[in-house]
């Protein structure tokens, strides 16, 4: 039986990131270190559902979708086939009122970045393939996760899902070995990246000065 290719809507910004990186990570599955930043990370959006919780109504998913008023849930999980994949993700916070639906992403230091920006478009496009009676406009939404400022917004259309579905089909073939990833040239990127300052990165062009490891990463 062959079992379809199931990609993580959290993918689309990793692979945008680095190729390179994404492919040692997740086709050859390769150990990367956790960052500090990436803890903390976790702790702050576990912190936010948290508080989220204290003050959330109880309510069927019906209720929800049906909302005139402006109304949020969090940390909705979707998963959806499509012809040769399997998508899953799950939305940060998913808003709606009587004329619009905003699916909502919180990054530390927010900015749209494509990889950002595609990981949006798949929770929109699995939203829509799970609700396909709900005809209202499906806004995204980039957020800043500390001052919880809307840094980028604008509506899922047919020219994203296509270029969403482009991403997909890259990802597959990379998973298929039928083409070898491409490190990124942004410099940042790889002063940035964990390879990188464990050496672990033949093609970083990144600063090639020693730095502290043991104070930045988590091993476990």
């Amino acid at each position: 039986m062959n079992l379809k290719l199931q990609i993580s809507a959290s993918w689309l910004n990793s692979h945008d990131y680095c190729e390179y990186k994404f492919h040692r990570q997740f086709v050859l599955k390769e150990y990367i270190p956790r960052t500090k930043a990436m803890v903390v990370g976790a702790e702050k959006h576990e912190q936010k559902e948290e508080k989220f919780l204290e003050v959330a109504k109880s309510s069927t998913i019906e209720e929800f979708l049906a909302s005139t008023s402006y109304t949020i849930t969090k940390e909705l999980r979707l998963e959806s086939s499509f012809e040769e994949f399997f998508l899953v993700g799950k939305i940060d916070e998913l808003g709606i009122d009587a004329k619009n639906v905003y699916i909502i992403d919180d990054k530390p230091k927010a900015k749209p970045y494509p990889g950002t920006i595609r990981q949006l478009w798949a929770y929109s496009l699995l939203f829509k393939k799970k609700f396909p009676t709900i005809q209202k406009k499906i806004f995204t939404v980039i957020r800043d996760r500390d001052s919880d400022r809307a840094v980028w917004t604008k509506t899922f259309s047919e020219d994203s899902e296509k270029n969403l579905f482009e991403v997909f089909l890259r990802i597959k073939l990379l998973f298929e070995g039928k083409i070898n990833p491409e490190p990124t040239k942004n410099p940042n990127r790889c002063n940035a990246c964990v390879l990188h300052k464990l050496d672990r990165c033949k093609y970083s062009s990144g600063n090639k000065i020693l730095q502290s490891i043991p104070a930045q990463y988590i091993q476990s």
